[in-house]
């Protein structure tokens, strides 16, 4: 898909179809979904829930069979607004390999939505939906359902997409990460929002733009005109199968005083089956008024030439390959240790540039180095060329802000160890900094294994248990030293966390509450920006 990118604006239709209990009037918005798009030519991206799904198939199997062969995109919605336990909660305290078994059950097997269990026998989940469509979802929102674990399965199962993970604000609009791509930074327009707005669902609106106007189209005109010009002018339109219907949510709490939909709820109350007021369905005028409206957004969208409609799979093939399995030059090398270093904080940098087009991520800044120092320990010399594949950032840091070797704070500091003896914060013993000997480095690297992922915790004689970034620093300080030919046999070690500088604070306020783990094993060590082609 070739395209001059500044002259256009690149909007992505998307809609999320998950009410499972007003079934009836879930259908039938996804039929007008597809009969406004149909009209007009375009193509927008469908997500399921695995139960919506199931209950389109009862309920019009019709549907399902003009889905396949207008060859709609799909994408996965994930059974986020579901009884307890929610897929974090089920995984919540458990190892790496446990937290994948967790989440390949509930992305594989039926799921009662009242009581919450997982019937192992029958197919559900992200496994259902592919069986129904018979393709893969492109798109999924794994990072929301279940962390890392969640989009390890995901990837498994085919998804080539996932929205972003948190933690990332710079120039660029996608990554990759664990091997997938992330959905683009973009300016969202909520046509459901506005069409609230318009119909008295929401307060109104602060904008000064909207104080004077709820006209749709209007407002998503002046989005579009200051989105122009830039690198990648990206908009994406979602909306709800329940935003047709009963735009206020699809179901409530009878305590709630403000309207709010299940998932919010169940935030408040961890209880099966919730306790529901019936939800006020719009009459058959009042949806009539919201499509319209709904269509002549995309009647405008059809209609302007400066709007090109891309969907999540366009999306996919604008980029260019990940170049992962591919082979790093001792230059590569030399440049990228010579930018970890010169960039380290405490934590290691989100990623590397090594020039406007060339990233490299921490995993492959590991592997190149490791491969680098093992080859050099046999041979004697650096090599001239090493090769690097797409694999995991470590699954196996204990969770208290990355240090290994030390019980949890019972509050979060940011004071480094800047002294030059111990000294005590909260539960938490700071070392000072200290020298290692290179060679000792080196009987250590003979001994890493790297299969699928990146070691969490090496047992280093002289030191103790330390983390993948500690080892990282050190094992990048041979490099350098080795590669420039220094008589110096001393590295200079201090103690790191392993969240990349730019994830830190997210990952600290992360430590306060029971999050704090998704913040290591949200793998940021496999991010890197991707590029259009």
């Amino acid at each position: 898909m070739k395209m001059q990118m500044k002259d256009k604006v690149f909007v992505n239709l998307f809609f999320h179809n998950e009410d499972f209990v007003n079934v009836k009037e879930s259908v039938k918005a996804i039929e007008r979904e597809i009969n406004v798009l149909d009209k007009y030519k375009i193509k927008g991206d469908l997500w399921f829930t695995g139960l919506t799904a199931e209950n389109i198939l009862k309920r019009n199997s019709s549907i399902i069979e003009k889905i396949k062969i207008n060859d709609v995109v799909i994408g996965y919605h994930g059974d986020l607004h579901c009884p307890f336990p929610t897929p974090i909660k089920r995984i919540s305290g458990l190892d790496w390999d446990r937290s994948i078994s967790e989440i390949e059950k509930w992305e594989t097997s039926k799921l009662d939505p009242i009581s919450g269990n997982l019937d192992l026998s029958n197919e559900g989940g992200l496994k259902i939906v592919k069986s129904i469509f018979d393709k893969n979802p492109i798109i999924s929102a794994a990072p929301v359902l279940g962390g890392a674990p969640a989009c390890f399965v995901h990837k498994n199962l085919g998804i080539k997409m996932i929205i972003s993970p948190p933690g990332y604000k710079d120039e660029h609009s996608v990554y990759w990460f664990m091997g997938m791509l992330t959905y683009p930074k973009s300016k969202d327009f909520w046509g459901a929002v506005h069409i609230k707005y318009k119909h008295g669902g929401l307060p109104k609106d602060p904008n000064p733009f909207l104080s004077k106007t709820a006209n749709l189209l209007d407002y998503f005109k002046y989005i579009t005109s200051f989105k122009r010009g830039k690198p990648f002018n990206f908009i994406s339109i979602p909306m709800h199968d329940y935003d047709f219907y009963c735009p206020h949510g699809w179901t409530e709490y009878d305590s709630c005083v403000i309207p709010q939909s299940w998932a919010q709820c169940y935030g408040m109350r961890e209880v099966n089956p919730p306790k529901l007021y019936k939800p006020v369905i719009l009459s058959d005028k009042e949806q009539n008024e919201i499509l319209k409206e709904f269509e002549s957004l995309i009647k405008l969208c059809a209609n302007d030439n400066s709007i090109q409609i891309v969907t999540a799979e366009d999306l996919c093939n604008m980029i260019c390959s990940k170049k992962t399995n591919m082979v790093l030059t001792n230059k590569r090398i030399d440049q990228a240790v010579t930018l970890l270093l010169e960039n380290w904080e405490q934590s290691p940098p989100k990623y590397i540039s090594l020039d406007s087009r060339y990233f490299l991520s921490l995993c492959d800044i590991f592997q190149g180095i490791v491969f680098s120092l093992k080859y050099y320990i046999k041979h004697k010399k650096l090599p001239s060329r090493v090769g690097i594949k797409d694999i995991l950032g470590p699954t196996d840091v204990p969770y208290h802000l990355g240090f290994p070797s030390f019980r949890p704070a019972k509050q979060v500091d940011w004071l480094p160890p800047t002294n030059l003896t111990s000294y005590k914060i909260g539960e938490r013993i700071i070392r000072p900094p200290r020298l290692v000997k290179l060679n000792k480095l080196l009987d250590v690297i003979r001994n890493i294994q790297i299969n699928n992922k990146v070691q969490g915790i090496i047992k280093f004689d002289d030191i103790g248990n330390i983390n993948s970034a500690e080892f990282l620093y050190l094992a990048a300080q041979a490099y350098n030293k080795l590669s420039n030919g220094s008589n110096s046999n001393e590295l200079f070690f201090e103690e790191c966390y392993v969240v990349p500088q730019d994830v830190l604070e997210n990952y600290f306020i992360a430590c306060l509450d029971s999050t704090q783990k998704w913040y290591v094993q949200l793998q940021s060590w496999t991010m890197k920006p991707a590029l259009f082609k």
